[in-house]
Protein backbone atom coordinates (compact mmCIF):
# COMPACT_ATOMS: atom_id res chain seq x y z
CA UNK A 1 0.00 0.00 0.00
CA UNK A 2 1.18 3.72 -1.13
CA UNK A 3 0.15 6.90 -0.33
CA UNK A 4 0.55 9.92 -1.70
CA UNK A 5 -1.10 13.26 -2.21
CA UNK A 6 -3.39 13.37 -5.40
CA UNK A 7 -0.98 15.80 -6.95
CA UNK A 8 2.26 14.24 -6.21
CA UNK A 9 1.12 11.06 -7.90
CA UNK A 10 -0.66 12.19 -11.04
CA UNK A 11 2.26 14.86 -11.91
CA UNK A 12 5.28 12.99 -10.81
CA UNK A 13 4.92 9.52 -9.80
CA UNK A 14 2.15 8.03 -12.58
CA UNK A 15 4.33 9.03 -15.15
CA UNK A 16 7.72 7.28 -14.16
CA UNK A 17 5.57 4.18 -12.89
CA UNK A 18 5.72 1.93 -16.02
CA UNK A 19 9.70 2.44 -15.46
CA UNK A 20 8.95 0.36 -11.94
CA UNK A 21 5.98 -2.15 -13.82
CA UNK A 22 8.12 -3.06 -16.65
CA UNK A 23 11.10 -4.38 -14.55
CA UNK A 24 8.81 -6.14 -12.21
CA UNK A 25 6.03 -7.12 -14.24
CA UNK A 26 4.26 -9.88 -11.66
CA UNK A 27 3.63 -6.63 -9.02
CA UNK A 28 0.57 -5.29 -8.26
CA UNK A 29 0.66 -1.60 -6.20
CA UNK A 30 -2.37 -0.47 -4.16
CA UNK A 31 -2.15 3.42 -4.30
CA UNK A 32 -4.18 5.66 -1.76
CA UNK A 33 -4.23 9.68 -1.82
CA UNK A 34 -4.42 11.99 0.76
CA UNK A 35 -4.92 15.63 0.67
CA UNK A 36 -4.35 16.22 4.85
CA UNK A 37 -1.68 15.02 7.28
CA UNK A 38 -4.24 13.84 9.37
CA UNK A 39 -5.86 12.27 6.97
CA UNK A 40 -2.38 10.74 5.80
CA UNK A 41 -1.44 9.32 9.30
CA UNK A 42 -4.60 7.76 9.20
CA UNK A 43 -4.62 5.46 6.59
CA UNK A 44 -2.32 2.04 6.71
CA UNK A 45 -0.02 2.60 3.95
CA UNK A 46 3.22 0.29 3.67
CA UNK A 47 5.17 3.86 2.46
CA UNK A 48 4.08 7.46 2.30
CA UNK A 49 5.40 9.74 0.10
CA UNK A 50 5.04 12.82 1.92
CA UNK A 51 5.51 16.90 1.93
CA UNK A 52 5.85 17.26 5.62
CA UNK A 53 7.92 16.14 8.99
CA UNK A 54 5.90 13.95 11.12
CA UNK A 55 5.73 12.75 15.13
CA UNK A 56 4.77 9.22 14.54
CA UNK A 57 7.20 6.82 14.86
CA UNK A 58 8.01 5.83 11.09
CA UNK A 59 11.48 5.48 9.95
CA UNK A 60 11.32 8.89 7.54
CA UNK A 61 14.00 9.43 5.13
CA UNK A 62 14.43 13.00 2.85
CA UNK A 63 13.18 11.90 -1.13
CA UNK A 64 13.48 15.35 -3.18
CA UNK A 65 13.42 18.87 -2.78
CA UNK A 66 10.86 21.23 -4.76
CA UNK A 67 11.19 24.82 -5.75
CA UNK A 68 8.05 27.57 -5.53
CA UNK A 69 8.38 29.13 -8.78
CA UNK A 70 6.33 31.88 -10.72
CA UNK A 71 5.05 30.86 -13.73
CA UNK A 72 2.76 31.35 -16.55
CA UNK A 73 1.61 31.36 -19.67
CA UNK A 74 3.67 32.20 -22.46
CA UNK A 75 0.79 34.02 -24.45
CA UNK A 76 0.43 35.61 -20.81
CA UNK A 77 4.38 36.12 -20.98
CA UNK A 78 3.93 38.05 -24.08
CA UNK A 79 1.23 40.60 -22.96
CA UNK A 80 3.42 42.08 -20.34
CA UNK A 81 6.97 41.72 -22.60
CA UNK A 82 8.48 39.04 -20.79
CA UNK A 83 9.28 41.30 -18.05
CA UNK A 84 9.56 39.25 -15.03
CA UNK A 85 10.09 42.10 -12.60
CA UNK A 86 6.77 43.87 -14.19
CA UNK A 87 4.69 40.43 -14.17
CA UNK A 88 5.45 40.13 -10.04
CA UNK A 89 4.19 43.99 -9.73
CA UNK A 90 1.09 43.79 -12.28
CA UNK A 91 0.06 40.08 -13.44
CA UNK A 92 -3.16 38.79 -12.01
CA UNK A 93 -2.35 36.12 -9.29
CA UNK A 94 -3.18 32.46 -9.08
CA UNK A 95 -3.89 31.22 -5.82
CA UNK A 96 -3.68 27.28 -4.06
CA UNK A 97 -5.72 28.09 -0.81
CA UNK A 98 -4.12 26.00 1.75
CA UNK A 99 -6.00 27.12 4.81
CA UNK A 100 -6.69 23.86 6.00
CA UNK A 101 -3.54 22.76 8.30
CA UNK A 102 -0.90 20.63 6.48
CA UNK A 103 -3.01 20.99 3.10
CA UNK A 104 -0.05 19.86 0.45
CA UNK A 105 3.33 20.74 2.63
CA UNK A 106 4.48 24.12 3.97
CA UNK A 107 4.68 26.53 1.02
CA UNK A 108 5.47 29.69 0.96
CA UNK A 109 2.11 31.87 -0.52
CA UNK A 110 2.36 35.10 -2.99
CA UNK A 111 2.41 37.65 -0.12
CA UNK A 112 5.40 35.32 1.53
CA UNK A 113 7.29 34.90 -2.25
CA UNK A 114 7.10 38.83 -2.99
CA UNK A 115 8.01 39.64 0.61
CA UNK A 116 11.08 37.81 0.30
CA UNK A 117 12.29 39.70 -3.42
CA UNK A 118 11.12 43.35 -2.41
CA UNK A 119 7.69 43.24 -4.18
CA UNK A 120 4.71 45.42 -2.99
CA UNK A 121 1.58 44.67 -4.54
CA UNK A 122 -1.84 46.26 -2.46
CA UNK A 123 -4.10 43.58 -4.36
CA UNK A 124 -1.51 40.45 -3.31
CA UNK A 125 -4.63 38.61 -1.63
CA UNK A 126 -6.67 39.57 -5.19
CA UNK A 127 -7.05 37.38 -7.97
CA UNK A 128 -8.25 33.31 -8.12
CA UNK A 129 -8.03 30.83 -5.92
CA UNK A 130 -7.80 27.16 -6.10
CA UNK A 131 -8.17 24.20 -3.35
CA UNK A 132 -5.70 21.76 -5.39
CA UNK A 133 -2.95 22.39 -7.11
CA UNK A 134 -3.79 20.71 -10.33
CA UNK A 135 -6.56 22.78 -11.04
CA UNK A 136 -4.41 25.79 -10.33
CA UNK A 137 -1.71 24.46 -13.31
CA UNK A 138 -4.76 24.54 -15.58
CA UNK A 139 -5.26 27.68 -14.81
CA UNK A 140 -2.42 28.93 -15.49
CA UNK A 141 -1.93 27.30 -18.51
CA UNK A 142 -5.10 28.90 -19.84
CA UNK A 143 -3.89 32.66 -19.01
CA UNK A 144 -5.55 33.44 -16.31
CA UNK A 145 -2.75 34.76 -14.19
CA UNK A 146 0.68 34.03 -12.71
CA UNK A 147 1.16 31.05 -10.45
CA UNK A 148 3.50 30.35 -7.68
CA UNK A 149 3.85 27.26 -9.14
CA UNK A 150 5.54 23.41 -7.75
CA UNK A 151 8.49 22.33 -9.84
CA UNK A 152 8.10 18.72 -9.54
CA UNK A 153 4.29 19.10 -10.74
CA UNK A 154 5.23 21.81 -13.51
CA UNK A 155 8.28 20.38 -15.05
CA UNK A 156 6.32 18.89 -18.09
CA UNK A 157 4.69 21.60 -19.10
CA UNK A 158 7.70 23.87 -18.99
CA UNK A 159 9.54 21.59 -21.14
CA UNK A 160 6.89 21.41 -23.71
CA UNK A 161 6.32 24.90 -23.28
CA UNK A 162 2.74 25.46 -21.95
CA UNK A 163 4.39 27.17 -19.02
CA UNK A 164 6.93 29.86 -18.62
CA UNK A 165 9.11 30.33 -15.86
CA UNK A 166 9.40 34.47 -15.23
CA UNK A 167 11.25 34.99 -11.86
CA UNK A 168 13.37 33.62 -9.42
CA UNK A 169 12.44 30.24 -7.26
CA UNK A 170 11.72 30.80 -3.68
CA UNK A 171 15.17 30.45 -2.07
CA UNK A 172 13.83 27.54 0.44
CA UNK A 173 12.48 24.58 -1.29
CA UNK A 174 10.12 22.60 0.11
CA UNK A 175 11.20 18.50 1.05
CA UNK A 176 9.45 15.45 0.17
CA UNK A 177 10.25 12.31 2.67
CA UNK A 178 9.72 8.79 2.25
CA UNK A 179 8.24 7.30 5.66
CA UNK A 180 8.01 3.24 5.99
CA UNK A 181 6.31 1.98 9.18
CA UNK A 182 8.43 0.54 11.36
CA UNK A 183 8.92 -3.55 10.75
CA UNK A 184 7.72 -2.85 7.14
CA UNK A 185 11.41 -2.34 5.91
CA UNK A 186 12.08 -5.70 4.70
CA UNK A 187 8.88 -6.68 3.02
CA UNK A 188 10.77 -7.71 -0.75
CA UNK A 189 8.29 -6.01 -3.02
CA UNK A 190 8.19 -2.65 -1.14
CA UNK A 191 11.81 -2.70 -0.69
CA UNK A 192 12.33 -2.86 -4.31
CA UNK A 193 9.69 0.05 -4.43
CA UNK A 194 11.36 2.25 -2.56
CA UNK A 195 14.87 1.44 -3.98
CA UNK A 196 13.23 2.67 -7.63
CA UNK A 197 12.06 5.60 -5.96
CA UNK A 198 15.32 6.50 -4.70
CA UNK A 199 17.19 6.31 -7.56
CA UNK A 200 14.51 7.75 -9.94
CA UNK A 201 14.75 11.12 -7.40
CA UNK A 202 18.32 11.03 -7.59
CA UNK A 203 18.17 11.35 -11.41
CA UNK A 204 14.98 13.89 -11.29
CA UNK A 205 16.92 16.17 -8.57
CA UNK A 206 19.64 16.29 -11.03
CA UNK A 207 17.47 17.34 -13.87
CA UNK A 208 14.61 18.92 -12.18
CA UNK A 209 15.59 20.67 -9.10
CA UNK A 210 19.21 22.82 -9.34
Amino acid sequence: MIGSSPSFASFWLMPRLPEFLEASPNVDLVFNTFLTRQEAEAQISDIRICNWESDTNDLVEPLLKEDSVPVCSPELAKRYGSDGRRMLHEAPLIHVDRRQLGLDGDYPDWPKYLGEFGVQRADVMQGSSFNQAAIAIDAAKDGVGLLLGRSLLTATYLERGDLVAVADSYPEPNTYYLRRERGAEHRGVMDSFCDWLRGVAKTCSRAEVP
